[in-house]
């Protein structure tokens, strides 16, 4: 399990960003946070790990902050799977297509008729409808899965930006309750100084 020095490297590294770059990215004004980070293997900040999250949507949120399982989410893994089977898909179609293309084309410069004429015309009306409905095929599986990429990291957003609310009013809560706190002691305290003033005059 790597921690988050080797990590925070691993995310520079592989989108080819130098740390002022990142910082850039990721909404921070100076490299400091980061560096100590990198350098001293520091704990970043939920606040930070959500700038990073924002900033990378295909990142996984477990892996950044635990180090467990894959470094990209899962719908970007499967989004970049189902596109690399399509593309090999549509490559092996259009090699097919060709072989099956040279192999008519000698048959008809050897048979040359009316008849096998006809016969070659449908096939290549075929072949052409045939490459027609691959491209319409690629096009609406990359649609959807950018759909569902969309959306996932649209309620991933929503949910960071709730947690980071949540914290502001924490950090709210604790200093109204800090100034209450001190506000009782000062009134307790001019009390005693109240009570003991008549004592005095005694």
């Amino acid at each position: 399990m790597s921690n988050y020095s080797e990590r925070i490297s691993r995310l520079l590294a592989e989108n080819s960003l130098t740390l002022a770059d990142f910082c850039k990215k990721v909404g921070l004004n100076s490299t400091t946070t980061i560096a100590k980070i990198v350098s001293e293997n520091r704990k970043p900040s939920s606040k930070t790990i959500g700038r990073i999250i924002n900033a990378f949507p295909n990142i996984s949120y477990e892996w950044l902050t635990t180090g467990r399982g894959d470094m990209q989410t899962q719908s970007e893994q499967s989004k970049q799977i189902k596109e690399d089977d399509l593309t090999v898909t549509a490559k092996q179609i259009l090699k097919k297509l060709e072989e099956d293309r040279v192999y008519y084309d000698s048959v008809r410069n050897e048979m040359n008729t009316i008849k096998f004429k006809e016969l070659f015309d449908n096939f290549e009306s075929l072949e052409g409808r045939v490459e027609s409905y691959a491209v319409q095929a690629s096009q609406t599986v990359n649609n959807k899965l950018n759909e569902l990429s969309k959306k996932y990291n649209d309620s991933y957003l929503v949910a960071i930006d709730k947690i980071l609310r949540i914290e502001q009013d924490l950090e709210n809560i604790n200093t109204f309750m800090a100034q209450a706190f001190e506000t009782e002691q000062i009134q307790a305290k001019l009390k005693t100084k109240l009570k003991t003033k008549p004592n005095e005059r005694t």
